[in-house]
C-alpha cells in the first residue's frame, strides 16, 4: 500500500479531479470491507474509465506480486 501512496501518477490523476489520497488505514479498511467479486468489479470499472479518459491504453503492463 505504501507504493500506492507514493505513486506520483496516482497523485496527479487524483489531484486533477480534486481528490486526495486517503490514509493507509482507510485504504486497508475499505479493501477488507468488500468481497473479492466487488474488488474485481471496481478494478474493471477503474480500468475502463482510465481507457475512456485516455490516461493509458494498457499496451504495456508490469505485474508486481506485492
Amino acid at each position: 500500500m505504501k507504493r500506492i501512496k507514493d505513486s506520483i501518477s496516482i497523485r496527479n490523476v487524483l489531484a486533477h479531479y480534486s481528490y486526495n489520497i486517503p490514509g493507509i488505514n482507510t485504504i486497508r479498511e475499505n479493501l477488507n470491507a468488500v468481497t473479492h467479486k466487488t474488488r474485481k468489479l471496481i478494478m474493471k470499472c477503474q480500468s475502463l474509465l482510465i481507457i475512456e479518459k485516455g490516461l493509458d491504453d494498457f499496451s504495456r503492463i508490469s505485474i508486481d506480486s506485492t
